[in-house]
């Protein structure tokens, strides 16, 4: 039967998709790094407060809308429903990888973003446009975002130059959330680049081990195909 037809191949090297995980994640700490030492918290501060500032200055009632919308569309309302009916989609299918891929991801990202909200408590910035009750760093709704849109674009679409033409457009839903964020003064700039790489890394972590798992499932440990 077609509909649970044999699972593509999640990517040709699953290497390239581990590799590009440890260096998100290498990145990541480095910020986590650069907002807690005393050498550099100063920059962050003085970047993130400018930044914010210059929302002030540029504040349009439309471009409000467009934030509260945006905001809407990487809320728990919207971002859960969907992130079921993927995965009711995908277990329907017996994609097991996938399945397992898109768990994976979506667990990753939350339990790194609550531990650091609850670690940092770091607060909100003055005068925001949208009411909040969870702490700032990093965004939620920026994580949320990259890793569902990056998951769904390493599942759904093959490896090759059709993945990254669309990485292009994933790219400008992720940057999107993360300004809307900022703009409407719920985040500092440095909490959603940290819940835009969070949100990547995981994706690109689940993903990726799901990847090798299916690889040694078809190849065996030695790379032949197991009778």
């Amino acid at each position: 039967m077609r509909w649970v037809e044999r699972e593509p191949v999640l990517a040709a090297q699953p290497v390239h998709l581990l590799a590009a995980a440890v260096g998100t994640w290498v990145l990541v700490l480095a910020g986590l790094a650069l907002t807690l030492s005393p050498w550099a918290t100063g920059a962050v501060t003085e970047l993130d407060e400018t930044v914010r500032a210059y929302m002030v200055v540029w504040e349009r009632a439309w471009l409000v809308r467009v934030g509260e919308v945006l905001a809407v569309t990487g809320g728990v309302w919207i971002t859960a429903p969907l992130r079921v009916l993927v995965g009711v989609w995908l277990f329907a299918r017996r994609w097991w990888w996938r399945f397992g891929a898109w768990l994976g991801s979506i667990a990753l990202s939350e339990v790194v973003v609550t531990a650091l909200k609850d670690g940092f408590g770091r607060q909100r910035p003055p005068a925001a446009l949208e009411a909040t009750r969870s702490d700032a760093f990093p965004s939620g709704h920026t994580a949320a975002t990259a890793v569902t849109v990056v998951t769904l674009l390493l599942l759904c679409l093959p490896p090759g130059a059709t993945r990254r033409r669309w990485s292009w457009a994933a790219a400008v839903v992720v940057t999107a959330m993360g300004v809307s964020r900022v703009y409407l003064r719920v985040h500092w700039l440095s909490d959603v680049i940290m819940g835009a790489g969070i949100g990547v890394a995981a994706a690109l972590s689940a993903v990726g081990v799901a990847a090798a798992g299916q690889r040694w499932r078809r190849t065996g440990p030695r790379g032949t195909t197991p009778s």
